[in-house]
């Protein structure tokens, strides 16, 4: 993910994308990736909106009261064959446009903001090798601070300049048949006229207090485990056989997003960040659908009244128990994988397509001369 302002080759022609190619690379990424994570994403939001304990006596009997209008979640696949049977397939991409303007950006300025910001915290003013920031941790034994605080500080950036699209997502996946939020223009004349411009952040600081910690364990953990899987002997580069043999199984890897070690690292460290740091997840989606009309479009029991973060978090707790906290992980877990994956092989898939495209560029060039 390295980056240098002017961009291009170096002498060893070894290719440096500029901030501006890492976040055209970054929205590619996040654009791609949303729309085969969608599914899994209205099933874990409407996880996580679901107020009964499953286990509890009540749950049935809701479940007859509430009869068509309110669905109870009784899992994963029960999830999935509840929606599939009640709103159809494509109930599993609502929200969808929403989302995608909001991975778009959130790709765009988390990457771009991160390359920038890592390279500066690497270099300073001062890029002697003796002097990096890298050198310095390394000295000290301590890996991925720099990538912890670029992640941190990229992810909250992002996070807050793409709100407000996150809210729609999730307030259109929450909602079943009987919409409240017809189109992306209705529900911003909705909110905006019911709740004002404060509406569309609803939950926003629990959403930066989540992505803080949560972006930076990430790119922390990226750097940490990425040398490790990358020695790996199906990701190590041979040094055998003919150049036509080694570009071949060069392409071979790179068909499948699981089949880089980029991929495969980001899947690892995704993984181990949003285990930590979920119960905050879960806060930020109580809170994001408040408001007057949450109890005409959420699933399940009525949706309580929530305000701010340990608030929230101590209501959940009390009512529900901690565990609640947790509702949705396994199916953010599930969902994880292939998105991370996802997005790290495009990701770098875009990077060096850009990559290639600026050395054939650059032949020509000199062909011309």
């Amino acid at each position: 993910m390295s980056t240098r302002d002017d961009g291009g080759t170096n002498h060893d022609n070894t290719f440096h994308p500029t901030k501006y190619q890492t976040a055209f690379a970054g929205g590619m990424a996040g654009l791609v990736s949303r729309f085969f994570i969608a599914p899994l994403d209205v099933i874990k939001i409407r996880l996580q909106l679901q107020i009964h304990s499953l286990s509890e006596p009540s749950a049935a009997s809701t479940a007859n009261l509430c009869a068509q209008r309110d669905a109870v979640y009784k899992g994963v696949w029960s999830t999935f064959r509840s929606i599939l049977k009640e709103e159809g397939a494509t109930a599993f991409w609502k929200g969808n446009i929403s989302a995608e303007v909001m991975y778009v950006g959130y790709g765009t300025i988390q990457f771009g903001t991160y390359a920038t910001l890592h390279k500066y915290l690497l270099e300073g003013n001062n890029p002697s090798p003796k002097t990096t920031t890298t050198a310095k941790v390394k000295e000290k034994g301590i890996i991925g601070v720099e990538s912890f605080v670029a992640g941190a500080i990229s992810g909250g950036a992002a996070t807050l300049f793409t709100y407000p699209f996150d809210l729609l997502r999730t307030r259109f996946a929450a909602q079943g048949n009987d919409k409240v939020y017809a189109s992306i223009f209705n529900s911003v004349r909705s909110i905006h006229r019911d709740e004002g411009l404060k509406g569309f952040f609803r939950g926003s600081s629990a959403a930066v207090a989540q992505i803080v910690p949560n972006m930076g364990f990430f790119f922390a953990c990226y750097e940490i485990f990425h040398p490790f899987i990358a020695s790996l002997p199906f990701f190590a580069q041979k040094d055998t056989g003919s150049d036509k043999e080694r570009a071949k199984t060069s392409k071979l890897t790179q068909l499948a997003p699981f089949s880089t070690a980029d991929a495969l690292t980001g899947t690892m460290a995704s993984l181990t960040s949003k285990t930590l740091i979920f119960p905050l997840d879960t806060v930020r989606k109580r809170l994001q659908v408040q408001g007057p009309t949450r109890t005409r479009y959420v699933q399940g029991e009525r949706m309580p009244e929530y305000s701010g973060i340990l608030k929230t978090m101590a209501k959940i707790v009390r009512e529900q128990g901690f565990l609640k906290l947790y509702r949705g992980l396994g199916i953010t877990l599930i969902k994880a994988a292939p998105a991370s994956a996802v997005t790290m092989w495009v990701y770098e898939g875009v990077l060096r397509e850009l990559g290639e495209l600026e050395g054939k560029t650059r032949e020509r060039g000199r062909g011309l001369v």
